[in-house]
C-alpha cells in the first residue's frame, strides 16, 4: 500500500484489522497519497462486494485489484490436516480472491480495462511443509488467475498472479540463499508494474519473487 501511494495511487485497503488498516491509511495520507480503509473479514463475500462499491463510490472507479489474504492454520503433516482446516483456508485464501474479482469486473468492463494481481507462494521443491491447505488454497489461486486472464482479456482486464517469499529458509536448520526480502521495495514494486499504464502485455503470468529461493531448493 506504501508503494502504490507513493507512486501517486489512491489506495483501499480492505482488512480484519481496523487498528492497523486505519493507521496504514494515516500513513498515505503522510507521504502524498490519499487512501480508504474498509472492514472486511475476507471470508464474507457481502463484505468484499461492499467493500468495492464503497471504493467506487469514493473514488469514481477501480484500475487495480490486489489480492492477498492469509490463513494459516496449526502447522502439523498432511495426514493430520482436517477438513475445517481445509475449508478455512480455500474460504479466506481463495474465494476470497476469487469473489474479490467477481466483484470489480464489471466495473473494470464497464470503464475499458484493469488490472488484477493476486498474491500466492511459490509451489514445487521449496514449498513450505505443514502447511498443505495453505499450499492447495495458494495453488488455486494461480488456476484462478490464469481462467480470469484468458477469460477477460476481450475486456482489457489483465490478470497476473505473483508467487512471492519473504523468507528463503527451507527449513528450520537451513536458511542459505537470498536475504529476507522487503516487501515494500523488493516485491511490492512487481505488483506496481503489473497494475501500471506500462503493463500492456503481460497476463496469465506467474511471475515468482523469491530472492531466487528455488535455486536452492534442491542442495543439501
Amino acid at each position: 500500500a506504501r508503494r502504490f501511494a507513493r507512486d501517486g495511487a489512491t489506495v483501499v485497503i480492505v482488512d480484519a484489522d481496523a487498528d492497523a488498516g486505519a493507521r496504514i491509511v494515516d500513513e498515505l495520507v503522510d507521504l502524498g497519497g490519499r487512501g480508504l480503509f474498509v472492514a472486511t473479514d475476507a471470508g464474507d463475500k457481502a463484505a468484499l462486494d461492499g467493500a468495492v462499491e464503497a471504493a467506487c463510490t469514493s473514488f469514481g472507479r477501480v484500475d487495480a485489484l490486489v489480492t492477498g489474504a492469509l490463513q494459516h492454520t496449526a502447522l502439523v503433516g498432511l495426514e493430520s490436516k482436517t477438513d475445517a482446516m481445509f475449508d478455512s483456508a480455500m474460504k479466506a485464501v481463495f474465494y476470497s480472491a476469487a469473489w474479490a474479482m467477481q466483484a470489480v469486473l464489471p466495473i473494470m468492463r464497464e470503464q475499458g480495462g484493469g488490472r488484477i494481481v493476486n498474491y500466492c507462494v511459490p509451489v514445487g521443491p521449496a514449498a513450505c511443509p505443514d502447511t498443505a491447505d495453505f499450499n492447495a488454497a495458494s495453488t488455486a489461486i494461480i488456476g484462478l488467475t490464469n481462467t480470469a486472464a484468458a477469460e477477460w482479456a476481450k475486456h482489457r482486464v489483465l490478470c497476473n498472479a505473483v508467487a512471492l517469499s519473504a523468507t528463503v529458509a527451507l527449513d528450520n536448520s537451513d536458511a542459505r540463499g537470498a536475504p529476507p526480502a522487503d516487501l515494500e521495495n523488493d516485491i511490492a514494486p512487481v505488483a506496481l508494474f503489473l497494475c501500471s499504464d506500462d503493463n500492456a502485455y503481460v497476463t496469465g503470468s506467474v511471475i515468482r519473487v523469491d530472492g531466487g529461493a528455488q535455486l536452492s531448493a534442491g542442495r543439501r
